[in-house]
């Protein structure tokens, strides 16, 4: 029984040092293929009871929310990276600063457009802008803001959120 016991906590440190060297052995290859001017976009339409203020609970008016501004603005950020990443790693948001500058009514279209302006280490830094539609850019921001994300292994990472320390 010692010997199983012995034998299965070795094969989990095992398993752990193999994630982290993937974690460590990719990351050259990684920031290579990510890079300023990078570009994403993403879309949603203000809608009542969904993503509004008073629904989000982040004010008591039926606005688009600033949680929901955010939430597109990290989207549009996502889908810059999506195509730098290798298929095992992704993006985790660590930090945003936002400007949320004029207030959208239900059934209005917003579009979120992000760019890479720097890439440091693992850390990647976006400029993001939010535009009203139909016309989008033509139209008045709604809302801009910094983000910076890390990209991480996969792997690595949630064994590392799911460790008990």
């Amino acid at each position: 029984r010692e010997g199983q016991m012995l034998t299965k906590g070795i094969a989990r440190s095992l398993r752990t040092c193999i994630v982290q060297l993937r974690c460590f052995t990719s990351s050259s290859a990684r920031l290579a293929s990510v890079e300023a001017g990078m570009k994403g976009e993403a879309t949603t339409t203000c809608t009542a009871g969904q993503n509004t203020a008073d629904h989000m609970r982040s004010g008591d008016l039926e606005v688009f929310a600033t949680p929901s501004m955010i939430a597109l603005m990290e989207e549009a950020s996502c889908h810059a990276l999506h195509k730098g990443l290798d298929s095992g790693e992704t993006s985790v948001g660590i930090q945003i600063a936002a400007e949320h500058t004029k207030s959208t009514l239900p059934g209005v279209e917003l579009k979120a457009v992000a760019r890479v302006v720097s890439v440091e280490g693992s850390k990647v830094k976006l400029s993001i802008t939010v535009f009203q539609g139909p016309k989008f850019e033509a139209q008045p921001q709604v809302g801009r803001g910094t983000h910076t994300r890390a990209i991480v292994n996969r792997d690595a990472f949630m064994l590392k959120a799911t460790s008990p320390q």
